[in-house]
């Protein structure tokens, strides 16, 4: 993480993560706005990666031409941005269909049009997701029947206050495979506090899971086959981009779809990325006018203080604050 932030600042703790659920073999959402460095990442994990493949879709017929290379893939799969795809069924179908793939290692689809058979993929996936363009999707039944599940989501939080043009570089040391990496003991105590992280995202059952694999992954890329409590801790350090979910994500039923509160987040970003900031600089960053800014702003009451009127300065407020804590 050290060595990102010291070239590119704000993406070490993000980049780290997609290590950690690579070597997991998961399938990760790296969810940010455009420009926040989640192309960034995602071709450098490729270029870090040998054997990794680059998708622009990942529907039943787009994955024909790739089935043979997929099957007893032992690599990384990455798409640029969702947001790249012209229609809410297609990211829909991509995410669902290299979930699946991800969780079953294989795929079998017969129509009278095309058979598509995949078996034995072992491999991970990062995909690039800005918020806009995930909302829809958590809306709709495919989430929680077929995504939420079956991947890991990373929320990124901080815009780039000096940007660099620079090829970020992810040095990956040689490690020891997931799968010799022995399966810890989650009954026990010291792995609680990574356990509440996971439950975050995933139904309990996914929970065990998911936070074994991951644990083991970290457990791996330092060369050992056994976890320890240094991986619990990194895992609670890389897992606040996690934690977000639960302030994000809401519904008003029980069973009933989620709402993305994008006006939030985007708050969020700012306050986490300036600290503090005037109406002209969210107006700069948002590229809207003033009177939409004030109106915005009113609306999200809760989350600010104001520092200064002239110009308007606004802070977190205490509540806001909490949450940046916990989550950065």
């Amino acid at each position: 993480m050290e060595s990102v932030n010291e070239t590119h600042p704000g993406l070490g703790r993000a980049s780290a993560f997609a290590v950690m659920t690579n070597h997991a073999r998961r399938m990760l959402l790296l969810v940010a706005p455009p420009g926040c460095g989640k192309s960034q990442i995602t071709d450098a994990l490729a270029a870090a990666i040998p054997g990794s493949m680059k998708l622009d879709v990942a529907t039943e017929a787009g994955l024909q031409p790739f089935k043979d290379q997929l099957t007893g893939f032992r690599s990384l799969v990455t798409l640029d941005d969702l947001a790249g795809m012209k229609s809410s069924y297609r990211r829909e179908v991509t995410l669902s269909t290299l979930a699946g793939l991800g969780y079953r290692h294989s795929t079998e689809i017969h129509t009278g049009f095309q058979h598509l058979s995949i078996t034995d993929y072992q491999g991970s996936c990062v995909c690039g997701c800005q918020p806009v363009t995930l909302a829809p999707i958590v809306q709709s039944d495919i989430w929680s029947g077929m995504i939420a599940d079956k991947t890991v989501r990373y929320y990124h939080i901080f815009r780039p206050t000096a940007p660099t043009e620079d090829k970020l570089n992810l040095e990956i040391p040689d490690s020891v495979p997931v799968e010799a990496v022995e399966a810890p003991n989650l009954a026990e105590a010291v792995y609680k506090p990574a356990l509440a992280i996971s439950r975050v995202q995933w139904s309990l059952g996914r929970v065990l899971e998911h936070t074994s694999w991951m644990l083991r992954a970290l457990a791996g890329l330092d060369s050992r086959k056994r976890v320890n409590k240094l991986d619990v801790e990194l895992f609670i350090e890389l897992g606040k981009g996690m934690i977000l979910e639960r302030h994000i994500l809401d519904r008003d039923n029980l069973e009933g779809p989620y709402r993305f509160r994008l006006d939030f987040l985007a708050l969020l970003i700012m306050f986490c990325t300036y600290g503090r900031f005037t109406i002209k600089t969210l107006c700069d960053e948002h590229k809207i006018s003033q009177r939409t800014a004030y109106s915005i702003m009113e609306r999200y009451r809760p989350m600010w203080i104001m520092l200064g009127a002239q110009p308007s300065l606004y802070g977190p407020s205490a509540d806001l604050q909490a949450i940046i804590d916990e989550v950065i």
